[in-house]
């Protein structure tokens, strides 16, 4: 029987003779070895420009870069295309926890997810890179685009914040790769993709805010936050105006990993 582990020690024998330098990123892209499909490689394994953004705001210092995809992951030989991101460092490095990916649903660009963090949950900001996109649809094909930012950012996993169709988007990538994700919030989600009887089995509970029931139940480690009064009709609630109930929830998750121990309302 093959050693599975086989070709991380292969790998780091030849980064080694090499000489290339050990470190984190060396680590974690040997860890990637065997979390994709061979024919994706290169795009799991390529290198990033980072450089200035179009877009900026007073405070907030954040690079851009496009990520290169595939134009369509049954073909990855053929064209490819670009995935937009933009990644604002952690300012508390003593303590940070991680990466969060951000997506707030609509064509605000990637950098509006940042900004609303930033600017709404200023302790999550400190704590984590934070890394808005712009992923394409249908919501099968963005999880994968996701899953490729992931790596593009040397992590193994990642924490993620998604309104609306982004919310749709992350419980996407909870079902297509459980064990990249962190921590999961979902603001206002309806649906993840395939059938909707099959329940997602993620190794990580997901935080669901206002989201449907059915998507609840589907949803196997998850807690369920319904929102009442005025924010009940938003289409979004966390940093739109939201409780400061959900605030709390979701940031006590984010950053303590703490659920509510049953499902809640604010």
């Amino acid at each position: 029987m093959s050693n599975p582990r086989l070709p991380v020690a292969l790998a780091l024998i030849a980064a080694v003779a090499a000489g290339v330098v050990w470190g984190p990123d060396l680590v974690v892209r040997l860890a990637i070895v065997h979390s994709h499909p061979y024919a994706l490689d290169r795009f799991y394994r390529q290198d990033v420009d980072w450089h200035a953004c179009r877009e900026t705001a007073p405070g907030i210092r954040v690079r851009c870069a496009e990520v290169t995809v595939p134009l369509d992951y049954s073909d990855p030989e053929g064209r490819t295309t670009t995935v937009a991101v933009a990644r604002r460092p952690a300012t508390d490095t003593d303590h940070r926890i991680g990466t969060l990916l951000i997506d707030t649903g609509d064509r605000g660009g990637s950098f509006d997810g940042v900004r609303k963090v930033v600017e709404g949950a200023p302790r999550v900001a400190a704590r984590h890179d934070l890394v808005g996109v712009e992923p394409r649809a249908p919501v099968r094909t963005g999880a994968q685009d996701l899953d490729v930012v992931r790596s593009a950012v040397f992590e193994e996993r990642i924490s993620y914040l998604g309104w609306s169709g982004g919310g749709n988007l992350g419980a996407g990538y909870a079902q297509l790769f459980p064990r990249h994700v962190r921590r999961v919030v979902l603001d206002s989600a309806t649906s993840a993709p395939g059938d909707r009887s099959v329940p997602i089995s993620s190794d990580t509970p997901v935080l669901l805010i206002a989201g449907q029931p059915a998507l609840h139940r589907q949803l196997t480690r998850s807690r369920l936050v319904t929102v009442s009064g005025a924010a009940q009709a938003r289409a979004r609630v966390y940093l739109h105006g939201g409780s400061r109930c959900v605030s709390k929830l979701v940031e006590r998750y984010l950053i303590d990993g703490q659920l509510p121990a049953t499902d809640a309302t604010c």
